[in-house]
């Protein structure tokens, strides 16, 4: 129950926030270290939802293979709009690119998300329909980057 009114308080001051403010959008610095993947199509078909497949991409790679992305961020000296803040965030993205539907082709697909601000969690989960989960990170951000979401835990070095 209490989920449900920290919900709908978030969504009307989010909303009215964007009524009475000139600026629709929050924009940040973003820091990160992507890495693109030759990964196996039936590793990654598991991840699709009904509707979406794999499209053309531009990459010499097996057939039986597609470009996957894992992305490792930080957002910061965010500028917020209304009268939610931006706090900063760190972020681990998984992301299929080149996806289609029957009416979007070269498509980004986005089948998790892990981020460590609450707000940014509910307004990716709700303002942009992103699979979003909460997590704790740690690390230096520049070398070494870990998240760790339940009981399960990565880390990654670069």
């Amino acid at each position: 129950m209490e989920k449900k009114i920290i919900l709908k308080v978030f969504l009307l001051i989010n909303t009215l926030g964007v009524i009475y403010s000139q600026s629709v959008s929050t924009v940040c610095k973003t820091s990160g270290i992507w890495g693109l993947f030759d990964a196996p199509r039936e590793l990654l078909k598991p991840f699709l939802v009904d509707g979406v497949e794999f499209d053309d991409h531009p990459y010499n790679i097996s057939a039986n293979n597609h470009p996957l992305y894992l992305e490792f961020n930080i957002q910061h000296d965010c500028v917020a709009y209304g009268f939610i803040p931006a706090p900063k965030m760190h972020e681990f993205k998984v992301e299929i690119p080149f996806t289609k539907t029957k009416n979007i082709k070269n498509a980004m697909f986005k089948p998790l998300v892990i981020e460590d601000s609450l707000v940014n969690v509910l307004g990716s989960k709700y303002a942009y329909g992103l699979p979003t989960l909460w997590g704790s990170f740690s690390g230096d951000f520049n070398n070494t980057y870990e998240f760790t979401h339940s009981d399960q835990n990565v880390k990654a070095r670069f």
